[in-house]
């Protein structure tokens, strides 16, 4: 069983750490576009269903992150779970017996 639990907060780990990389790849790429139509809204030869384009792949990708920022929290909340279970799992068992090695006549 503890195996099970560690498998499971080793992948919510490693899928956390493949949507970090996702998410800075996303938001870099919507910066970069951000930046793209600015610039070409500068110019009075670029046509502007371009630029609209290029907004409106920006709003998506700015979607995206925001879907991954979503799914990290799922996957940070399960990495929580699964530490706690580990936690309880290695509590030590109280005892309710004396240990054998106690000398009660000091």
């Amino acid at each position: 069983m503890e195996e099970a639990k560690l498998i499971r907060m080793a992948t919510a780990i490693s899928q956390y750490t493949h949507s970090s990389m996702l998410r800075e790849t996303v938001h870099n790429a919507a910066a970069m576009i951000n930046q793209a139509a600015q610039s070409a809204s500068q110019l009075p030869w670029i046509p502007g269903h371009i630029v609209t384009d290029l907004v409106q792949r920006q709003r998506e990708l700015a979607q995206l992150e925001h879907a991954v920022m979503n799914y990290q929290k799922e996957l940070a909340a399960e990495v929580e779970e699964a530490q706690k279970d580990l936690m309880i799992m290695k509590q030590p068992q109280e005892c309710n017996e004396l240990d054998s090695n106690f000398d009660s006549e000091l």
